[in-house]
């Protein structure tokens, strides 16, 4: 659906109030039009975008979407997707602005750009705890299930998965595509053989470990394909093949499993997080990325639970 230029529309607004002064009678719709434009317009369940750069954070506990402006400072919410969303874990946005939400009850349910109504349900085989979800240029669509230690691949159009990757079980993962569209996969479980980042390239089945025993966490590339991987207290930065961090950005207790995310133009880093055990609050924090400083925390309209969440913008930065 085209997107709503409101100056468009004021602009046909004003025209037919002129028309309609010069003397002419205006008949049929033409005395319906109204003379004002609603704020409800830009947020109606039909509204594109209109290009402006959105944040889209997974509020759990609400089982809902909150929209915001992005690169604001702690702004209130502007909009919210409800419908299809059942206990939202991570969030994906493609090139074409097209949202994907990672849902507790085994789906994944896409909303055209600017759309608050769902295009597409993806299914999910079996109980699982849903922990990681990407897209890749290509439309293949990405979810991760700790529970079941395993990544389901959707190829682009597809509604149920059409390849498995299987993995080892673990507490937390989380997924990233790299600019060759090679997959990563993040473990973090003690108890288990697989602390570590994971790389699987296209069409194999079988992931070649390129890192071990860090713990990970969230993991995300930037645009020079460096790996950032939540470890503990810190973001850790890898060169691409890198075995040791060469930069750390310090988070703080109970940030390391959210969902890393970048801006369009790479300024800032969105990081949900859980300060306090039970996360009453949720809130994100948002990061300086090049001096790795807390630009701000984003908290308000989000009901709590942050913990794991999901965060995505539009437009995202290019992989």
């Amino acid at each position: 659906m085209k997107s709503v230029n409101l100056l468009s529309v004021r602009r046909s607004v004003l025209a037919i109030v002129l028309a309609g002064c010069g003397g002419s009678q205006s008949t049929g719709s033409a005395s319906l039009v109204p003379t004002t434009i609603s704020g409800d317009l830009m947020n109606s369940a039909s509204n594109d975008l209109a290009d402006e750069s959105r944040l889209f954070v997974a509020d759990n506990a609400a089982s809902q979407i909150v929209i915001y402006a992005a690169d604001a400072q702690n702004p209130h919410p502007i909009g919210r997707i409800s419908s299809g969303v059942h206990s939202p874990y991570n969030l994906a946005v493609d090139q074409y602005g097209t949202l994907y939400v990672q849902n507790g009850n085994n789906t994944i349910t896409e909303y055209n750009k600017g759309q608050k109504i769902v295009s597409k349900t993806l299914s999910e085989p079996g109980r699982y705890t849903a922990t990681a979800l990407t897209v890749g240029n290509d439309g293949t669509v990405y979810a991760g299930s700790s529970g079941l230690g395993k990544v389901f691949e959707f190829a682009a159009g597809s509604t149920k998965p059409t390849e498995t990757l299987d993995c080892c079980r673990s507490y937390f993962m989380s997924l990233a595509l790299d600019s060759k569209n090679d997959l990563f996969v993040s473990w973090n479980d003690d108890l288990q053989c697989c602390d570590g980042v994971e790389r699987f390239k296209p069409g194999r089945k079988v992931g070649k470990s390129i890192l071990g025993d860090v713990g990970a966490g969230a993991i995300a590339f930037d645009l020079h394909d460096n790996l950032l991987v939540g470890e503990g207290n810190n973001i850790a930065i890898y060169k691409p093949d890198g075995k040791t961090p060469f930069r750390k950005i310090h988070i703080g207790g109970w940030g390391d499993d959210g969902q890393l995310a970048f801006d369009s133009d790479e300024t800032y880093l969105y990081l949900p997080s859980c300060r306090v055990p039970g996360c009453g609050r949720g809130e994100v924090n948002v990061y300086d990325y090049k001096t790795g400083k807390l630009a701000w925390t984003l908290w308000k309209g989000l009901r709590g639970g942050a913990y794991g969440n999901g965060v995505a913008l539009w437009p995202a930065a290019p992989q």
